[in-house]
């Protein structure tokens, strides 16, 4: 059985909530077209996605996905850059402002540096589809356009979305190491699916992948235990722990930090209040 997985690399890392913090050279922001590298590369960078999008995408659960809205939205925003974006306390990658006039984006150059090609790709899409008038606050849009546009929409990449969205006990009870791996080659491709579990407090996934040995200290944007700590996609507290004490028993190190230099135990800081914060500080071990 082959499953496709859409990935979901920037739930963490993105948000609809325009909030700049530490703005670079001259005052930090630069607007569109007053030569700004970093605007015209994401603008490239989507310009070409748009020329894999199919013309409309419907989605699983029977919403479409019109690509002359995503291209209208581009030719009617603002756009610009600044060293660092906080929200919160946490560094983000980019913001969206699509109620404007005109609609806004602002991206952190700190963090379009780090990423792959495949990461700006991604974050251009999961930015553009809001400006365009789609939530895709639980990712459901920019999945299904990127699965299109990388794998073409297959009915076991609809299966595997959804078992993972809604955490199916039956379905991963049923997905074997074997399935797993031939399904996913690449080592890449492993980690997004695991990344996409701690994203949405998947536990069931992630109890498998602990006990399969993969890696649980892998960098993408965060780590996997400041994933779930920060997750806004994990509702209750005791699931939150639960899949914390499973990564933690695997090894998984609270301290380590990656591009976003955004440890579990600093997220658990400024995340959590009293107990709830000293309950994971106890947990993770934090110093």
């Amino acid at each position: 059985m082959r499953f496709i997985l859409a990935l979901f690399i920037f739930s963490l890392s993105t948000t609809n909530v325009f909030a700049i913090g530490g703005g670079g050279g001259e005052g930090g922001g630069q607007e569109t077209n007053g030569g700004d590298g970093f605007v015209a590369e994401y603008l490239h960078v989507f310009d070409n996605l748009m020329k894999e999008l199919p013309n409309k995408i419907i989605l699983p659960n029977g919403k479409i996905i019109f690509k002359q809205r995503l291209i209208n939205g581009r030719l009617e925003s603002r756009y610009a850059s600044v060293e660092y974006l906080i929200l919160e306390s946490i560094e983000k990658g980019a913001s969206n402002q699509p109620y404007l006039t005109p609609p806004t984006i602002t991206i952190s150059r700190t963090f379009w540096k780090a990423l792959t090609l495949e990461g700006k790709r991604l974050l251009t899409l999961h930015e553009q589809l809001f400006i365009a008038g789609y939530d895709d606050t639980d990712y459901s849009y920019s999945s299904a356009a990127y699965d299109r546009i990388v794998n073409g929409q297959t009915y076991d990449k609809i299966v595997l979305n959804s078992s993972l969205a809604t955490c199916d006990e039956q379905f991963f009870d049923r997905l074997s190491k074997a399935d797993f791996d031939e399904s996913f080659p690449s080592l890449d491709q492993q980690n997004a699916a695991f990344y996409a579990a701690t994203i949405v407090g998947c536990l069931d996934f992630i109890k498998l992948w602990a006990q399969w040995g993969k890696n649980v200290n892998q960098c993408i944007l965060y780590t996997p235990l400041s994933a779930v700590v920060q997750s806004n996609r994990i509702k209750d507290f005791p699931t939150r722990f639960e899949i914390l004490k499973t990564l933690v028993q695997a090894g998984a190190l609270p301290n380590l930090e990656c591009s976003l230099r955004q440890s579990a135990c600093k997220m658990a800081k400024v995340k959590f209040e009293y107990p709830e914060n000293q309950i994971l500080f106890k947990l993770m071990k934090c110093k």
